[in-house]
């Protein structure tokens, strides 16, 4: 079947699936790491409501761009031709901007981390982020492509 209609449609089932599953991981990663930061000692429970909405949307944001920059770079017949490349495309650059952003948000003082986050030594990133990059994207990449070949097949 030429791309078209049943192509677009399941592509777009995944990716809903994708943003679906993303979400709600990324809200209940924001919520249980939060004894990592400084905040949660410090901060009313209305600025940790406000913190974690932000912190989620910004990680929905982050997790789209890089869901679609490792199709594009992997393998634009996703979910169709879904392999393991789109995973280790969206871990990788997930990761990347993890640290980047981490380092640069600590060093601007944006925010604290709490002594109970492990930390990597000489970057001095978070544990708990990393693993969040490592885990949910993934997680979610694969659910919505195992979704979208069940309903195919």
């Amino acid at each position: 079947m030429p791309y078209g209609t049943q192509d677009s449609w399941v592509t777009w089932s995944a990716v809903r699936r994708y943003l679906v599953w993303i979400t709600f991981l990324m809200l209940l990663w924001e919520i249980l790491q939060l004894p990592f930061y400084s905040i949660w000692r410090d901060a009313s429970w209305r600025y940790l409501v406000l913190a974690i909405l932000h912190c989620t949307a910004g990680d929905i944001a982050i997790a789209l761009t890089t869901f679609v920059a490792a199709i594009l770079i992997s393998n634009p017949r996703w979910p169709q031709e879904a392999n393991l490349s789109q995973v280790v495309w969206l871990v990788a650059l997930g990761i990347s901007y993890t640290i980047y952003s981490e380092w640069s948000n600590l060093a601007r003082g944006s925010w604290a981390y709490s002594p109970l986050m492990p930390t990597l030594p000489y970057l001095g990133t978070g544990l708990a982020p990393l693993v969040q990059w490592l885990v949910l994207p993934a997680f979610a990449l694969t659910r919505a492509t195992r979704i979208s070949r069940l309903n195919d097949g």
